[in-house]
């Protein structure tokens, strides 16, 4: 007799069901609520949501061209690296 057809994620889903899972609910790294909010957004797929959360504090940039955005990225970079040298930093970045 042949084997059911494994669908995307079955294997996992079989297990939870069986043996049961446990499931993070509390985001504890943030510290603002706005970011807490943002992060569960991106949890559950609502990312243009949390692109836009964090866009209205100021923390998402766009530019016309990738040379433009690159030349932006590390003039904010350098001027936020010399106001505050001992802070610690993150750049992201994404490119199609």
């Amino acid at each position: 007799q042949q084997l059911q057809a494994i669908e995307a994620g079955a294997a996992f889903r079989l297990l939870a069901e069986r043996h049961g899972a446990a499931e993070i609910g509390e985001v504890r790294r943030q510290t603002e609520q706005w970011m807490r909010d943002a992060t569960r957004m991106f949890a559950t797929s609502r990312t243009g949501e949390a692109i836009a959360a964090y866009g209205q504090t100021g923390m998402v940039h766009a530019a016309d061209t990738r040379d433009a955005a690159r030349a932006a990225l590390i003039d904010r970079w350098d001027i936020d690296r010399r106001a505050a040298p001992t802070e610690s930093r993150i750049i992201l970045t994404h490119m199609n």
